[in-house]
């Protein structure tokens, strides 16, 4: 049997669109807390406790790369032109947003 997906993967959208630039953050422990519970709660991208664990104590410094870390969990080969990339990759920036305006 396969592996069961951690997110709900949605529809794909149709047309190519331009993600918004990249982003350097450090989140801290509850800042990546907060994300992932968020992920989980409104995308249905709940990752496993040890990924989780493994995410707060040493979070990708981009939010890119953290996008690209929640969804290759999945394995499903998600595109960055997916419309759930740009859900989880708009999540993820946002969350380094605020923590950069703090």
């Amino acid at each position: 049997m396969g592996k069961t997906p951690y997110c709900r993967t949605g529809r794909h959208h149709p047309n190519r669109f331009e993600l918004p630039a990249d982003h350097r953050a450090l989140l801290s422990q509850r800042e990546v807390g907060h994300l992932l519970d968020n992920l989980c709660v409104e995308l249905g991208c709940c990752l496993p406790p040890t990924l989780q664990g493994r995410l707060s104590a040493s979070p990708p410094r981009t939010a890119r790369r953290f996008a690209d870390v929640v969804l290759e969990t999945e394995d499903l080969g998600v595109s960055r032109h997916s419309e759930i990339y740009r859900r989880v990759f708009s999540t993820v920036l946002q969350a380094f947003l605020r923590s950069k305006a703090q």
